[in-house]
């Protein structure tokens, strides 16, 4: 084994427990999902019936409409997030 070799394994092992690092931390994060409201209260994430409803509400929509490829995504998400909106 020379020197490159151990170079190579060394750096493998570095960023192997970065990557380790970043995905533990963001694992963590999205498991406690809480927000502050203006006034200092703690709001849950919002429930899983809401999410089926409003991608219900948008899977009918988008099954009577007709946009291009590029649209389709956007159209989506704007739809989607007026529904969370809208029902919180």
């Amino acid at each position: 084994m020379n020197t490159k070799d151990v170079i190579l394994v060394v750096a493998g092992v570095a960023v192997g427990y970065l990557l380790a690092g970043y995905l533990k931390k963001s694992k963590d994060n999205s498991q406690t999902e809480t927000t502050t409201t203006s006034t200092g209260a703690v709001a849950s994430a919002p429930d899983q019936a809401k999410f089926d409803k409003c991608n219900k509400e948008v899977s009918d929509f988008m099954a009577t409409a007709r946009f291009s490829a590029d649209v389709l995504e956007i159209k989506k998400k704007e739809m989607f997030d007026a529904c969370i909106a809208r029902n919180s």
